[in-house]
């Protein structure tokens, strides 16, 4: 897409299905270094000190990444230097650099980091959250000391290009203000020489962890400096996936946010804010997910909690208030107003488009004035009929 919303800025992402999803758990302490492995050794036969020593002064940024469900490589670069964004990105694909000092390097800082690893509470808490989200799956153990031991820079290597191996998987979204037949020629130089396999490899859903099933609470205490009430809630159902239905979700976190902050922030100064965020994911199961969370007095969690609670349910029964919808549709359309000369904006729609075969840009302004109390209110009862709710909170030791 040819925008000239920034002056001097053209982004590309390059995007294929796959990623660690395809390995067995036999390959999971791998997984945990791969990106760095390689960005830390360079590419082709430029270390990565002279790489940065090269790039000084231009205005190029490139990014390797291998996921649980794909592999990617993204960057920006200004109008002047595109060629050389292309350029990396092909020498990405096709000569990944093997640096064995750099990679002993990177071993070496990662087992200093992790000797203190679990020295901060919040570090317990995160690892907690995943474990009791995605009932203790592998995939999302936490990296210790031992995994290290289980590391092969050679694997690494051989997964990596094993991810680059097939072009003709990947999907590319090129947005800014670009020359089109330059870019024309660059395409057909850097990306049209990339070695492809034809294979259409798909994302292994059997080695993507899920959320589990059903509602628990878990509470558990913990040594603090500070005394703290860590406090995370999700939400999770499947939905018909849409456009409207993300709109749904999206007005029903604001208006929840609105009423929190009057509810537990301002009424009963309990927290200095309570956080909502939303995920919808067309592919995952279940595909909605809502996360609500805060930090309070872990004195007044049993006081706060319920309020939490009772917001979202009061929505499901009686609906949001007028204000609060009349404030988000406002807030809504001028974000839209503001977003839609961008080219993150522009990138965003595209993904939908190529991923989910969804129009996210579409009038949407006309469904934000469209949208009802009721609509809200029924995504709110949508997510409490599923029965899938998890708190899990950690509070100070007594």
């Amino acid at each position: 897409k040819q925008t000239n919303f920034a002056a001097d800025a053209v982004s590309m992402t390059m995007r294929a299905e796959g990623g660690t999803s395809v390995y067995g758990d036999e390959d999971i302490p791998n997984f945990a270094l791969l990106n760095s492995a390689i960005t830390e050794a360079g590419v082709a036969e430029f270390d990565a000190t002279t790489l940065r020593r090269m790039l000084t002064g231009k205005s190029v940024r490139v990014n390797i990444s291998v996921g649980t469900r794909s592999q990617t490589i993204s960057g920006g670069v200004s109008q002047q230097d595109l060629p050389i964004l292309f350029q990396l990105a092909h020498l990405y694909f096709t000569q990944p650099r093997r640096d064995t000092i750099a990679f002993q390097g990177l071993m070496n800082r990662q087992r200093s980091f992790l000797t203190n690893r679990n020295a901060a509470p919040k570090v317990d808490y995160n690892d907690s959250l995943r474990a009791i989200l995605y009932d203790h799956h592998p995939r999302v153990k936490p990296v210790v000391q031992s995994t290290l031991d289980h590391v092969s820079y050679d694997r690494i290597l051989e997964i990596y290009k094993e991810r680059f191996s097939d072009a003709s998987n990947f999907k590319t979204v090129i947005i800014g203000n670009f020359d089109e037949w330059e870019l024309r020629h660059l395409c057909c130089q850097y990306l049209a020489t990339l070695p492809s396999t034809y294979k259409a490899e798909k994302t292994n859903w059997q080695n993507v962890p899920r959320m589990t099933e059903g509602s628990k609470v878990s509470v558990f205490r913990k040594k603090m400096s500070t005394p703290l009430a860590n406090v995370s809630i999700f939400y999770s159902a499947d939905i018909p996936f849409s456009p409207q239905a993300d709109l749904e979700l999206d007005f029903l976190t604001r208006v929840l946010k609105i009423a929190y902050t009057d509810s537990v922030r301002e009424e009963k100064g309990g927290t200095y804010g309570v956080t909502v965020a939303f995920d919808f994911d067309k592919d995952e199961r279940p595909n909605a997910t809502m996360k609500i969370s805060y930090n309070a007095d872990p004195d007044r969690y049993a006081e706060l909690n319920p309020i939490i609670y009772q917001q979202l349910e009061n929505i499901a029964k009686y609906g949001p208030v007028a204000s609060s919808m009349e404030k988000v549709k406002q807030y809504l359309v001028k974000q839209y107003q503001q977003a839609e000369t961008t080219n993150d904006y522009w990138s965003y729609v595209i993904w939908h488009e190529l991923d989910d075969n969804a129009d996210f840009d579409k009038d949407y302004c006309k469904m934000v004035e469209a949208m009802t109390a009721r609509q809200v209110q029924q995504m709110a009862q949508r997510l409490i009929d599923a029965h899938r709710c998890i708190e899990v909170t950690m509070l100070s030791e007594e």
